[in-house]
């Protein structure tokens, strides 16, 4: 007999116990509004508040969207950026200060929404723009100098369940079953990238250390598809390893 136990407003069996951290995540996330409709939280690297709204995933939780947003470069003013999956908006606006024009671009309602409040916020309507677009979906044809993406980690879904939108938004901001959001990205994004092009992303060890693959994505997939990946920031934090990666088509 399986054993189960109550979480998330659901029961968990045992053979999800190594998902137990990002269900927890989760779970963090939306007690932090308990019956709010909006939190502000300070974000350093952009020198303010953010504003964050349930069903789009907190930044400050956890040591990856900042350690990536510390470890991102603008090469030259008006760098044209892409932020696949922009959620709260918060790299997007990191970018758009260090003077970088930026199109960010979600798939969710609550995210256009999030990105376009924080975009009022810092005044910088000017220098970012909103699309609405599942991974490439709705910027086709366009090309971009830099394409930044925080992909989800757990290769795999809970066997919980998560019918409410805003648990469900969560769900795949951590969460990707069978690669398929990762996969995706590769097979697009080296047709959306300029000459002298790159592609910023961040990944780290959490799917090993949950013991659901042996093998690394990002290198694997980047053996596919033709990228050259060098690694500009690696930190390890309670048993997590960081790593940031500049991946460049590799020349034919």
């Amino acid at each position: 007999m399986v054993r189960q136990t109550k979480f998330l407003g659901g029961r968990q069996s045992e053979a999800d116990r190594f998902l137990l951290p990002a269900i927890e995540l989760i779970e963090k996330n939306r007690r932090a509004f308990g019956y709010r409709r909006e939190i502000k939280v300070h974000m350093p690297q952009i020198r303010g508040k953010l504003a964050v709204l349930p069903g789009t995933f907190n930044p400050a939780l956890t040591n990856v969207s900042p350690f990536f947003a510390e470890n991102l470069s603008v090469r030259w003013a008006g760098e044209h950026f892409l932020e696949v999956g922009a959620g709260t908006g918060f790299i997007s606006i990191l970018l758009a200060q260090r003077g970088a024009k930026v199109t960010a671009t979600d798939m969710t309602g609550v995210a256009e929404k999030c990105v376009r409040k924080n975009v009022r916020r810092f005044k910088l309507g000017k220098k970012i723009r909103f699309v609405r677009s599942n991974l490439f979906e709705g910027v086709v044809g366009q090309k971009f100098d830099t394409i930044v993406f925080n992909p989800p980690l757990v290769p795999k879904a809970p066997t919980i369940p998560y019918g409410d939108r805003t648990t469900r938004h969560l769900v795949t901001a951590i969460f990707d079953p069978h690669s398929k959001v990762i996969t995706g990205f590769f097979r697009e994004a080296r047709k959306h990238l300029a000459e002298s092009g790159r592609i910023l992303i961040i990944y780290t060890n959490l799917a090993k250390k949950m013991r659901l693959t042996e093998i690394h994505p990002i290198t694997e997939l980047c053996k596919k598809h033709g990228f050259r990946k060098k690694t500009i920031a690696k930190k390890t934090a309670h048993g997590e390893t960081y790593s940031v990666y500049e991946l460049k088509p590799r020349k034919v």
